[in-house]
């Protein structure tokens, strides 16, 4: 085994080691019936395991291109950009819903949008909270769509 590969099993070990004997340290006197000896706490049995990336110096093999079918990667892709398009549209959509509320009620100061808004300005009931919600899930899902499609007819 390589120094790297010892230091790397020990330290943990050691920590683990350190930490029960000051835990043992600290604790009542232990019954007469109990068993002699210190044991391996369980946090040090992780240290003892073997690891497969430790043996291996280069670490693991990346992915290959057919090792996953397209339709599966193009099923993640989906799933990322809708779920890092659903913060921005949440907040878009929440701006937009306070805009139309304050132009269809005549600019009334009561039903300014988000920046302007004060303690005593109105505040969305659960279903305009649950419209916005599902707003901001479709326009998440669709922008996901139109870079599915923007793929599709590119490739």
């Amino acid at each position: 085994m390589s120094r790297r590969i010892v230091v790397a099993r020990l330290g943990p070990l050691l920590l683990a080691l350190l930490l029960a004997g000051l835990a043992q340290a600290g604790a009542q006197a232990a019954p007469a019936d109990a068993p002699s000896g210190t044991p391996i706490p369980a946090v040090a049995l992780p240290a003892l395991a073997e690891d497969p990336a430790a043996a291996d110096p280069e670490g693991p093999e990346p992915y290959t291109e057919g090792e996953f079918p397209r339709w599966l990667r193009e099923l993640g892709r989906f799933e990322t950009i809708a779920v890092g398009a659903f913060p921005l549209m949440y907040f878009y959509s929440g701006v937009g819903f306070d805009l139309y509320r304050f132009t269809a009620n005549g600019f009334d100061a009561f039903y300014a949008p988000w920046p302007f808004k004060g303690p005593a300005s109105y505040q969305p009931t659960d279903e305009d909270r649950n419209i916005r919600l599902a707003t901001a899930l479709g326009l998440s899902a669709g922008v996901a769509a139109v870079d599915l499609l923007i793929r599709t007819l590119r490739d």
